[in-house]
């Protein structure tokens, strides 16, 4: 299961702020604004290790490796797996983490895409991603 580079970043994000998380190179800064923050965040996180999923699937074996879209919702898996192995693991009834954070904020996550800077620099670091796994560059495509 993958999910495109800029939700993902956006979404670890806003764990990193509701757990409160400090890692010695950036906490949130109640003095700046969320997007401000999140930029912030950005230009250290763009390329964590938690957020390299091509490095996850990359190999120099020859396996076929199939690919779902978080976004695109689970029903495509779930279904893949009941197909193939006769098994439902019934991801539609699972439960969502919610992050009650994200969701005071009421903000749309384009508006943390603005500046070209921070949109550039996920793009370029995380190119692999965009294309093995065939998302868009475009932040309007969100």
């Amino acid at each position: 299961i993958v999910r495109n580079p800029f939700i993902q970043i956006h979404s670890y994000f806003f764990h990193r702020i509701n757990e409160d998380e400090y890692d010695g190179m950036w906490r949130y800064d109640h003095n700046l604004s969320i997007v401000t923050n999140f930029e912030n965040f950005c230009r250290i996180h763009y390329n964590n290790r938690h957020l390299q999923q091509y490095n996850h699937v990359k190999s120099n074996k020859s396996y076929t490796v199939k690919f779902f879209k978080l976004e695109e919702g689970l029903n495509k898996l779930n279904h893949y797996i009941l197909k193939k192995h006769n098994i439902n693991l019934g991801l539609t009834k699972t439960h969502y983490n919610k992050n009650n954070k994200k969701k005071k904020k009421k903000l749309k996550i384009k508006s943390f895409f603005v500046n070209k800077e921070i949109v550039d620099l996920i793009i370029k670091e995380r190119c692999k991603e965009f294309e093995l796994f065939n998302y868009s560059t475009n932040i309007n495509d969100l």
